[in-house]
């Protein structure tokens, strides 16, 4: 178990139609009042947020996402469109890692939910979620939720900048692979951040379309599964890959990469006529993921996957 994290405050917060937005944003933001003035304190929590602050992100029946807080709360106005606040408020920004699978609430242990005395806890006496924006957790529940989802190892290390720039040491020196509920790899988020510098398009290394980002995958072009932790964190392990087909047929071993760095067909791999055309395509293209540093992991694919000698 990190350090950091024993010295963590945990939140709960509850999104709702409000997710989309701030995790695009990379914000969570409340009102100071109602229109007619009047206060309240799951609002005003936001305020107590520190660097480093460990959010647990529920939305619509789901946990969703944890995040760590970049920089503490301050005024701004809403981010949103067409929502019944008034403009004035606060935001917070922290780097949300969303999980591969949404858990249930009924799937959260009820040790965390159930028979809570504290106050301002995010549960009520029946396990459910309470209606509100941003709760406290204690720090047996916010570990005993990082446990569940195998993620007590996590650092809360961070850079924090304006820009809320996303450091992979964030990842700690612990597993980033843990199955409890599933394998969850909390490194991806960060890794999509880093190789598309937030931008909503991208080209895809392989093809050299340019597509958007949510239709492009951080695909490791040696397998995940076969990298060293220090591996994972090495940017040059990882490319954009299209979702229509270059990322599939790279990680099925039907194309490789060569010394120099081109799109090559793999001899003896089966494909149908469709497939065919679509390597045919791309073969013989410079890979602009190729260089010095991620030249050992092609050749790694190349052996291991693609099986050229």
């Amino acid at each position: 178990m990190s350090n950091d994290i024993q010295s963590t405050n945990f939140w709960w917060v509850n999104q709702g139609q409000t997710y989309a937005d701030e995790l695009r944003l990379g914000v969570l933001w409340a009102p100071i009042a109602t229109s007619e003035g009047r206060r309240f304190g799951h609002w005003d929590a936001l305020d107590e947020a520190s660097i480093g602050d460990l959010v647990f992100h529920y939305a619509n029946g789901y946990l969703r996402a944890i995040s760590v807080v970049q920089l503490s709360s301050r005024p701004a106005k809403t981010p949103f469109d067409n929502r019944p606040w008034d403009d004035a408020g606060r935001e917070v920004r922290t780097t949300y890692f969303e999980l591969d699978v949404p858990i249930p609430l009924a799937s959260i242990p009820e040790s965390v939910r159930l028979a809570k005395s504290y106050a301002g806890s995010p549960f009520d006496r029946n396990g459910d979620v309470k209606q509100g924006y941003f709760f406290g957790l204690s720090g047996r529940d916010g570990m005993e939720l990082l446990e569940h989802l195998g993620l007590d190892d996590v650092s809360t290390d961070v850079t924090g900048s304006d820009s809320a720039t996303v450091d992979v040491r964030l990842l700690g020196d612990g597993p980033t692979d843990a199955t409890r509920i599933r394998k969850i790899r909390l490194e991806q988020r960060a890794i999509r951040l880093l190789l598309l510098k937030g931008s909503l398009q991208s080209e895809c290394a392989i093809c050299g379309e340019t597509y958007p980002s949510n239709l492009l995958a951080a695909a490791h072009i040696k397998p995940r599964y076969a990298c060293s932790e220090s591996e994972r964190r090495d940017l040059a392990v990882i490319m954009a890959a299209c979702l229509f087909g270059c990322d599939a047929l790279y990680e099925g071993g039907l194309i490789h990469v060569d010394s120099m760095g081109l799109v090559q067909q793999t001899r003896g791999s089966t494909t149908t006529a469709p497939v065919s055309s679509r390597i045919g395509a791309i073969a013989g293209r410079q890979v602009s993921a190729y260089s010095q540093k991620s030249a050992k992991y092609f050749a790694w694919h190349r052996t291991h996957v693609a099986g050229v000698k």
